[in-house]
């Protein structure tokens, strides 16, 4: 467990800044394949693949009358739209209902609602919410977690998201991020360039000098942790040619530089990286390794990086699930996935019973131990407040890495799990 203690300021900032800059992170921007590639992000699973009936186990059905869980989903929105984790995450309910016994033995029945990342639309989702008398709320990702977060939790409901992207998802009662996101990544960054015999790193992320300010202290508390130190260097969305951030990123002969931005903003830092002629390794984001940055900055400068991630798309039982209940394979489905068996599987892992309610379901989540990640293998969430200080609403720090072979991430492992490294 990494120690840190931050403002709230910091919070705010320094997650908003990487959330915004990794679509595989956040719902910050949209899954339109025209307009960042996404399509071809490794988080997607595979369309063409068989059902594999043996992963998904052997049929448990659900028998309880229904209980309803909360599912917001954010659609619609001019830079945000992400569809396809809201039918994931159903697809997940399904499989619940039908090979995990549901929830506490009840069917899950889904209370659904789209936000498009408007003030309005998140209140009246979360509004909802508590009109609906759900058991519970389920956000995978999006940019408005900070206000259906606080609505919801406010009102007794448990809320659970995969990307937390806001002060209250991170801090607040009854808020529970099942994985750290922006910070598992500047938890795995620095142990990574520790485990590979470097004394430092350096980070170019998509932040304006504000958030590069408010990032630097959460950074440089997981790098010393580490034994390492870092360097962070903003850049700003759209930069054409980032090769004064790359020259300043390369200062002092890091281990590795890693990277964290919307499509176009890295072509350009690997364009530059590129050109730089730098024997520093080049640790990319989900979302910098797609096939609409490959073809602006050629193939073989990905190929010769490292893909750090919060999901594993091998998986086969997120695979099986997918292809059985209809589910895309473009996009970002994986959120919708983990967050909604993040609640089911953490309730259950709690003991919850047969009384199903947003009380019961908030005290089994906050009591299970060690309750498997869904869809990566030897990773497990614990949320009970204390696996990141500072921010209680946390209950992992899970960081996947893979290699990239002909322009695909492959090999896909847990590097990090609780804040160390697995060798």
């Amino acid at each position: 467990m990494t120690s840190l203690r931050i403002s709230r300021k910091a919070k705010r900032g320094g997650a908003c800044a990487l959330f915004a800059a990794t679509l595989a992170v956040t719902g910050c921007g949209s899954s339109d394949s025209s307009s960042t590639g996404a399509s071809s992000s490794n988080t997607g699973a595979k369309s063409s693949a068989a059902i594999d009936t043996a992963a998904l186990g052997a049929p448990k059905k659900a028998t309880g009358a229904p209980v309803k869980i909360g599912l917001i989903s954010a659609e619609g929105g001019q830079s945000v739209n992400y569809p396809e984790s809201g039918t994931a995450a159903k697809a997940a309910a399904k499989y619940a209902n039908d090979y995990l016994g549901g929830i506490g033995g009840h069917a899950v029945e889904i209370s659904f609602c789209k936000e498009d990342s408007t003030p309005a639309s998140a209140r009246a989702c979360a509004l909802q919410m508590t009109r609906d008398k759900v058991a519970g709320v389920v956000y995978p990702v999006g940019t408005s977690g900070g206000t259906i977060a606080s609505i919801v939790t406010k009102a007794g409901l448990p809320y659970v998201t995969v990307s937390p992207s806001s002060a209250p998802e991170l801090t607040m009662p009854r808020a529970h991020s099942i994985n750290g996101g922006f910070f598992s990544y500047l938890g795995a960054w620095p142990l990574y360039a520790k485990q590979q015999g470097g004394d430092s790193y350096s980070l170019l992320f998509q932040g304006a000098p504000d958030v590069v300010a408010a990032t630097k202290p959460i950074a440089e508390a997981r790098a010393k942790a580490a034994g390492v130190k870092v360097t962070l260097v903003g850049v700003a969305p759209g930069t054409p040619d980032a090769t004064p951030q790359v020259t300043a990123a390369l200062q002092g002969d890091p281990k590795g530089v890693a990277t964290a931005f919307d499509t176009n903003t890295c072509i350009s830092v690997i364009r530059a990286f590129a050109r730089a002629g730098s024997k520093a390794e080049l640790w990319n984001s989900a979302q910098c390794v797609t096939k609409a940055v490959q073809d602006g900055t050629g193939q073989k400068v990905i190929d010769d990086s490292l893909s750090f991630d919060v999901a594993d798309p091998e998986d086969k039982t997120y695979q099986a699930v997918m292809a059985k209940y209809g589910a895309t394979a473009e996009g970002f489905p994986m959120f919708g996935y983990e967050a909604m068996l993040a609640l089911i599987t953490g309730a259950n892992a709690g003991g919850i019973g047969a009384d199903v309610t947003p009380a019961t379901v908030e005290k089994a989540i906050s009591s299970a131990k060690d309750v498997p990640f869904p869809s990566i293998k030897g990773a497990t969430f614990t949320c009970d407040g204390k696996q990141m200080a500072g921010m209680p609403s946390v209950c992992g720090d899970t960081m996947m890495i893979a290699d990239i072979e002909n322009g695909k991430p492959t090999n896909f492992r847990v590097f990090m799990n609780k804040g160390q490294a697995v060798k």
